[in-house]
Formats: C-alpha cells, sequence, structure tokens
C-alpha cells in the first residue's frame, strides 16, 4: 500500500444566506465558522452518546439540518455566565450521600488516584474540596511502576489504615478482580472513571461513568477532573460544603480536562472556559510556581498553554519517578513549598525530554530499514524507560501517519511493555478486544498500554499487521490538511482574531481555526535561536505582510524568500508594548511557484 502526499482538504461552502443575514452584527466570517463547528460539535456529541466509530461521524454530520441563527448566536455567545446543571449520570448522588455518610459519622475517605495529568488534577479536586469541608482525607497516588489502576496492594493499604470509604479517580472501572477483595476488607468502594467499560466491571454498588449504558449523555466528553467537579456540586446540593468552593477548583478541572485530551465540546468546553479564566486569576501557589518554570504569562495562559506547557511537567515527574510531587504542587498553600516543587517537576521534564529524544533516534533506526514493507510501525528496546514510551509512539506516529507501537523489556521482566498510538481507522480500543489472544491492555482509540508476554511477541506482531490489513485503508493513512475558510491576510485584524477566539477554548473536537491563504510570498526567514527553536518568517500578499511562527523548523523544509506558496495557519493575536498584531502559527506551506522578484 503506497503512502501519498498530504491532500489539501477546500474549505467548506460558505454556510447559508439568512445566517450571515439575522447575524448582521456578527462578522461574517465568524458566522461561517461557528455554522460549521457547530454542526461538528454536534455530530460528535451524537458519535460519543452512540459510541460509534470515528468515520461514522462524518455521516452523522451530513445528516445534520443548520442551526436556526438563534441557535447559533447563543452557540458563538456562550459565556463564563452560563448555568451549569447538576449532573445526572446515575449514581452519583448515591456516591454522594455515602461520602455524606462518612462526613457525618466523621469516617476518614480514601482517595486513589492515577500518576497522569488528569488523574493528578482529579485527585486535587476531590481532596481539595473534602478537606475544605472539614473531612479528613489521605490521598495515594500509585507509581508508574505498580502498573495502571487500581491494584489490590491500594485496598489492603487503605484497610489497613483504617479507612472504610475509598474514592477511586480516574481509574477502577475495569478493576473486576481487585474489587473482589472488597467485602473481607469492609471498604465501600466509590469508582468515578472516564475510560472504556469492559465487560466485567468492577464490582460495587457506587459505580460511576458516563460511559455505561445508562450514563448521562451531557457528561460523556467528561474526563475525569469534570467528573470529580461535577461530583463536588452534588455534595454541595446534598448539604457538604457549597457550590463556592467547588467553582473555585476550576483552574484544576481546565488542566486536567485538556491534559487528558477529551473532545472539548459541550459542557467541557463551558468548564474549560471557565477554568481558563480562573487559571489567568490563580491565586493557587502550585500554578504561579509552575508558569514561573514554564515562562507561561498567566494572563495568557491558553488551552495550548497546558497542553504543551504546564501539562507535560505535571506528566514528568510521574513518567520518571512518582508522582506525588506534581500532587502536591497543586495542593499546597505554601509559595515557598511551591517554588521547590515546580522546581522538581522542571527537571523531571527536562530529564523527559532527553529521554524521549534518545529513544525516538533508536526507534527510528528500527523502523526506516522496513518502513515500506509494513503498515504498523514496531520499535522495541531493552531497557527503554517505560515512563515516556507513550511520548516516543506520539512523535513517531506524528512523523509517518501510522499506528506506533514502542515497547521495553526490563531485565527479569517475561512481557513486553508498552505504548500504542494510533490515527483514525485503527481503533486500538478495538484492536485490543480483537488480540486477546495475544495481548493485554487497554485505553482510548487513540492511545492505549500494551503488554505481550515475550514467546508471544512475534505472533502479536503478525496479528496486528493483519488488522492493519485488514482495517486501514490508502486513505487512512495519507494526511488530510483542512481548513475553514479561506481569507485574505488583510481581513484578519486584531480584533477579528478576537472575535474569532470566542469560539473556543480550542482543543480535540473543537480544534484551532486554520484558515487558507493562497498565493503568498517568503519575503524573510530568521531563526529565534536555540533556546526558542523557532524560525520567524514574513509572509507578504500583495502590499500586506504578516509574521509567522515556525516551531521545530529543522523537522520542516522550507523554501527560500522569493517562494510563492499557499499556505494553512492559526491566527494568534500577539500583544508587545501595548501594541497587538496579527501573528500566524501553526503554518503548514506548500510551493506554488518561483517569484519574479
Amino acid at each position: 500500500m503506497m503512502v501519498r502526499e498530504p491532500l489539501w482538504d477546500p474549505p467548506p461552502k460558505r454556510a447559508p444566506q439568512y445566517l450571515f443575514e439575522e447575524l448582521s452584527d456578527i462578522p461574517p466570517l465568524v458566522v461561517h465558522l461557528a455554522a460549521y463547528r457547530w454542526r461538528r460539535s454536534q455530530a460528535l456529541l451524537r458519535a460519543l452518546e452512540h459510541h460509534l466509530p470515528a468515520n461514522a461521524v462524518e455521516q452523522i454530520e451530513e445528516a445534520l439540518n443548520w442551526p436556526s441563527a438563534d441557535v447559533l448566536y447563543q452557540y458563538i455567545n456562550e459565556t463564563l455566565s452560563c448555568s451549569l446543571p447538576l449532573s445526572k449520570t446515575p449514581r452519583m448522588r448515591e456516591a454522594a450521600q455515602r461520602i455524606r455518610l462518612a462526613f457525618e459519622q466523621k469516617e476518614p475517605i480514601g482517595i486513589f488516584g492515577d500518576y497522569d495529568a488528569d488523574g493528578i488534577s482529579a485527585a486535587a479536586i476531590l481532596d481539595a474540596f473534602l478537606t475544605t469541608c472539614g473531612a479528613k482525607v489521605h490521598t495515594k497516588l500509585p507509581q508508574r511502576s505498580e502498573g495502571y489502576g487500581l491494584q489490590i496492594a491500594a485496598l489492603e493499604a487503605f484497610h489497613q489504615d483504617g479507612f472504610k470509604v475509598v474514592i477511586a479517580i480516574d481509574c477502577g472501572i475495569n478493576a473486576y478482580q481487585t474489587t473482589g477483595a472488597m467485602p473481607k476488607l469492609g471498604i465501600d468502594l466509590i469508582v468515578v472513571d472516564h475510560h472504556e467499560p469492559n465487560q466485567e466491571l468492577a464490582e460495587t454498588p457506587w459505580l460511576i461513568n458516563p460511559k455505561l449504558p445508562d450514563g448521562d449523555s451531557h457528561d460523556l466528553p467528561l474526563a475525569a477532573a469534570g467528573l470529580a467537579y461535577r461530583l463536588c456540586c452534588i455534595l454541595a446540593d446534598e448539604g457538604i460544603g457549597e457550590r463556592v468552593a467547588a467553582d473555585s477548583l476550576l483552574d484544576l478541572v481546565a488542566l486536567g480536562t485538556v491534559a487528558d485530551v477529551v473532545p472539548l465540546i459541550g459542557l467541557n468546553r463551558l468548564l474549560v472556559a471557565r477554568g481558563l479564566a480562573a487559571l489567568r486569576e490563580s491565586r493557587r501557589p502550585g500554578i504561579i510556581a509552575l508558569c514561573e518554570v514554564a515562562q507561561i504569562p498567566r494572563h495568557r495562559i491558553t488551552t495550548h498553554s497546558i497542553a504543551f506547557h504546564l501539562a507535560p511537567r505535571i506528566n514528568a515527574v510521574g513518567r520518571l519517578d512518582h508522582c506525588r510531587p506534581a500532587f502536591l504542587l497543586l495542593r499546597t498553600n505554601d509559595p515557598d513549598q511551591a517554588h521547590q516543587l515546580a522546581q522538581k517537576l522542571q527537571q523531571a521534564n527536562n530529564q523527559r525530554q532527553q529521554l524521549t529524544k534518545a529513544i525516538v533516534s533508536e526507534a527510528e533506526q528500527q523502523i526506516e530499514p522496513v518502513l515500506d514493507q509494513q503498515l504498523l510501525l514496531f520499535a522495541i528496546g531493552e531497557s527503554w524507560h517505560p515512563g515516556v514510551l507513550g511520548l516516543v509512539a506520539g512523535k513517531l506516529k506524528e512523523k509517518y501517519h501510522r499506528p506506533s507501537f514502542v515497547f521495553t523489556r526490563t531485565s527479569g521482566k517475561e512481557a513486553y511493555h508498552g505504548s500504542a498510538r494510533s490515527i483514525n481507522g485503527f481503533n486500538l480500543a478495538e484492536v485490543i478486544q480483537r488480540s486477546r489472544d495475544y495481548l493485554s491492555g487497554g485505553g482510548h482509540s487513540l492511545a492505549a498500554g500494551i503488554a505481550i508476554r515475550s514467546e508471544l511477541l512475534t505472533q502479536a506482531k503478525q496479528h496486528l499487521e493483519q488488522l492493519a490489513h485488514e482495517l486501514l485503508t490508502e486513505e487512512d493513512l495519507r494526511i488530510h490538511y483542512r481548513s475553514d475558510a479561506k481569507v485574505r491576510l488583510a481581513t484578519l485584524k486584531p480584533d477579528l482574531v478576537r472575535k474569532i477566539e470566542q469560539l473556543g477554548p480550542f482543543g480535540t473536537g473543537n480544534e484551532d481555526i486554520r484558515l487558507f491563504t493562497p498565493n503568498v510570498v517568503i519575503s524573510r526567514k530568521n531563526d529565534m535561536g536555540n533556546e526558542y527553536n523557532g524560525l520567524i518568517i514574513r509572509l507578504r500578499e500583495q502590499n500586506i505582510e504578516r509574521r509567522g511562527i515556525i516551531w521545530s523548523p529543522k523537522d520542516t523544509n522550507i523554501p527560500p524568500p522569493g517562494t510563492v506558496v499557499d499556505i494553512l495557519f492559526c491566527p494568534r493575536v500577539d500583544e508587545f508594548q501595548g501594541m497587538e498584531t496579527v501573528e500566524l502559527e501553526e503554518i503548514v506551506m506548500r510551493q506554488r511557484q518561483k517569484s519574479s522578484e
């Protein structure tokens, strides 16, 4: 199967005229963009609700009617003052009532989280809210080497410490074997999870997951941080704490939600919008210190800041050692302690970057000689650090646009453990279910953790490659660059870009607005220096010139000045010394012809 050159999909047709006429007070470009965003988000919500594969989203989208102007206007003007209804996810209120009973009887409450940024944030949300309410709370977080999920050893540790109520957050939905130990331990386990349920579920009457058959569709996109917040709101409704205490934790909700790459649609979009506002004004010492080490101005925090600067530092300590310093950073009220913890996260992140770079280089040496012989990418190293394998798989997937599997086997281990990252068309959750004879693991459609016994490695690779030939088409392996609209550079003024930003927050499911401008000339380009690893280019359309930034230019072929190119880009407003200008980021270009200049 030949892999063809990337395809530039044409921008969508202009939205219906009646929308522009009825919404004449809104810039036409914003109306057009919002109309298609509304359709796309509605389609994705339906796909989530019915657990449909990714390729069904387009079919649903085609079946949707265009919104009325009133509906579209409400979508555009969704504000932070919108009220949030209480969760209707089954067993959420019953769980709150069991927690209230523990509070009334002065029973200590245990919290067991996960070692990633979402799990850490969710645990911090519950810990902070219940502590504020006056409950005795203790939070345990796992080490990556202990394996993912709720383990029997964790419940036994809570039992030994006298806990009768334990909340498992961001894990536990499939802990069927683990929950079998609960009766003899005398623990009431509350599971709050958003991962895909398997056939054998944890046995507990307080099983909370919107992806269960009876789940509330409004909560479907939520990450663990969002579910933790929803539980806190229900607790406040039950008389434990106040809603304002829950709302004070929205900065952590945004942090965990964006970090977990869940769709920023529906309730998630509103929670993250509120959470970003809270982050920009946060007085939380840990957030202040984290922004300082990441060199992110707090007043300009975006979803991009979280995804590429804050979340990686929170994840880094859990990848290399234990995630508890990240949890303590989010919970401390001491600025000095926050500064020390943030420095520890920064050091771990530096080490994580070095490890990832080294392993990617070794993995590419294995992959490139056989790149034309197989659809899947496999890289295996003895004693590669397991904490960065997901990052390595992600970088390989991005570079080669193939499903990528990266494994390691440490000394004395009888199995290879690793991570997989995939593309649309190769659903890892489904693939794992169809491969139980060869491997074990779990995750989402595009990301999973996998273990393979050493003696089954060759058979597992052959089986997975066979599935790839069965599931993937030539189009799946072709990169598609989408654009939301064709524009002239002269039309992009700061005020217009600010209005476009109101369609955010942007992320998975509500991707950055990408605009298309043909026939622009590269007039200049300047290296930003090793510290920033970027390139500044000047792009001119007729007599209008805009500054563009290309990060990691070594990975991109940049034509010389004077070249005429078509560009895809995300518009941004840059502020410097009180002046606002529009600049272009995340630029993709294709060469058209040589300029005569």
